[in-house]
């Protein structure tokens, strides 16, 4: 396809403001697997080029986005084993001690995020990285997941809650691990 000028800039203008959030919705999804995020989030937008003409002004640009990224993910998980991430090298990379210290404890904490939200269903999942994570409102979120606002208000309370009872419990667990 060819854009004209003022589509080229317009796209562009999505690109810049749109990328770092698409990578996200991916690194989340993929466990934190950065090249897998990349490589995602380049198709998400490659993708998006060669159907800019398809793309209508009167919509969100986010929903639009979003629901190539989604049908990327689905597309990705169909035809690949879901593999897990290889350990970052970014540690070594440290340069100071408190560097280190404040890396491991970001690392620590983003982990712990992860879990949490690997450990519940799928759609609740996806709500909450969109709604909390990507900032979206909750009648974005019902068009990307192709559903009723109030299915999305549902699926988040309900993801909400199963996050406050994995952190609970890991919380739990911590305790007792205190001598």
């Amino acid at each position: 396809m060819q854009l004209n000028s003022s589509e080229y800039t317009l796209f562009t203008s999505y690109y810049e403001q749109y990328k770092d959030k698409v990578f996200s919705f991916f690194y989340y999804r993929l466990d934190a697997d950065t090249p897998l995020a990349e490589d995602l989030t380049s198709d998400t937008f490659l993708k998006a080029f060669d159907r800019f003409e398809t793309y209508q002004d009167k919509y969100a640009f986010s929903t639009w986005i979003y629901r190539i990224a989604r049908n990327t993910l689905i597309d990705h998980f169909r035809t690949n084993k879901r593999e897990e991430p290889e350990e970052s090298e970014e540690l070594e990379k440290v340069a100071s001690k408190e560097d280190f210290t404040l890396e491991v404890d970001r690392k620590l904490k983003q982990k712990e995020i992860e879990i949490a939200l690997s450990k519940i269903p799928g759609n609740q999942r996806e709500a909450v990285i969109l709604k909390y994570l990507e900032e979206l409102e909750t009648k974005e979120i019902a068009e990307i997941l192709d559903t009723s606002q109030a299915n999305v208000r549902k699926l988040l309370s309900r993801g909400i809650s199963a996050l406050r009872a994995s952190f609970v419990s890991l919380l739990i667990a911590i305790i007792l691990l205190i001598p």
